[in-house]
């Protein structure tokens, strides 16, 4: 699903006026801007959160701190691997600045690009020998971001295809090589998977978000 423009702008005047998060507002608006900041998977997460038990009993001042948090380290992950990449002479091509390409998939490729085998807080650390992927990001699949975080460090969106984007495939762990077809169909037999309301739930997290950095 892609987000508005509309309700990313929105949730930028939010962060940007929030006095929890003004010293680092820069660079999560700079993120909320970005045509891979994954903004409708950061959402999934803040939707997924509001149905846990404890989320919902923390005030809402707490509450914003913590999604608050979860926003910041994002951001954080998401530049470091931009800037990687865009230094990277095998770089990826959907980093050059107006050469956005479609993305991969057919009608031999079984995957849609939904996100959803992405959306894990953490996965096994294993990577190939010749992998350039830091450790520092290896331990970091391996552990997760952190509290809160619900899906890979490293899964991206392309606003401009539409779909979810691994930020490393070319790099990606041995787990996520051998996630196949009948892993996939298996995932997209999940009912949440084909719900119809999911996308206006996510709408609805969305301007409750917004609501809630804006202090209402």
């Amino acid at each position: 699903m892609v987000i508005s423009g509309k309700m990313i702008a929105a949730l930028s005047r939010a962060v940007r006026n929030s006095s929890e998060e003004r010293r680092f507002s820069h660079s999560v608006v700079r993120c909320l801007a970005d045509p891979f900041f994954p903004i409708a998977f950061f959402l999934r997460n803040v939707m997924a959160l509001r149905r846990e038990v404890h989320f919902n009993r923390l005030a809402p001042r707490m509450q914003r701190r913590l999604l608050l948090r979860i926003l910041r380290e994002r951001s954080a992950i998401f530049l470091e691997v931009r800037e990687w990449i865009s230094k990277r002479e095998d770089g990826l091509g959907f980093l050059t600045a107006g050469n956005e390409k479609p993305l991969p998939g057919g009608p031999d490729d079984y995957c849609s690009r939904c996100g959803w085998c992405c959306e894990i807080a953490s996965g096994m650390p294993v990577f190939p020998e010749d992998s350039a992927v830091p450790l520092k990001w290896k331990n970091i699949f391996g552990d997760g971001l952190g509290k809160g975080h619900r899906f890979c460090a490293f899964l991206w969106e392309s606003r401009e295809a539409g779909g979810s984007l691994c930020s490393i495939h070319p790099w990606r762990s041995i787990p996520c090589r051998t996630f196949e077809r009948d892993e996939c169909e298996f995932l997209q037999g999940e009912p949440d998977f084909s719900d119809p309301s999911v996308e206006d739930r996510l709408l609805e997290t969305g301007r409750w978000l917004i609501g809630l950095m804006d202090g209402r």
